[in-house]
C-alpha cells in the first residue's frame, strides 16, 4: 500500500474514531513511522510530539520521548 494511502487511512481512523490517550498515541506513532518512511522527517516528528503527547507517561510516551531527545541530539551533530 503506497504511504499517502495508509496516511489518508489513519487520518480518517482519527477523524471518525476520535481516539485518545494511548489508542491515540498508538495510531499517532504510526503515522509517524509512515511520515518518517516517506522522507517527512518534520512530518514524523511532529506525530511523535502529538503521540507522546497523546499518553506521556505511558511506557510507550517515555520512550517515544527519549527517542525524540536522542534525534534531537544526532540532528544537533549533523
Amino acid at each position: 500500500t503506497p504511504p499517502d494511502e495508509v496516511l489518508a487511512k489513519i487520518e480518517a481512523y482519527i477523524k471518525e474514531f476520535e481516539p485518545t490517550g494511548q489508542p491515540k498515541q498508538k495510531i499517532l506513532l504510526m503515522k509517524g513511522s509512515v511520515m518518517g518512511a516517506k522522507g517527512d522527517e518534520a512530518g514524523a516528528v511532529a506525530a511523535f510530539k502529538a503521540a507522546m503527547e497523546a499518553a506521556p507517561d505511558s511506557d510507550l510516551g517515555k520512550k517515544i520521548a527519549e527517542f525524540l531527545k536522542q534525534q534531537a541530539a544526532a540532528a544537533g551533530r549533523k
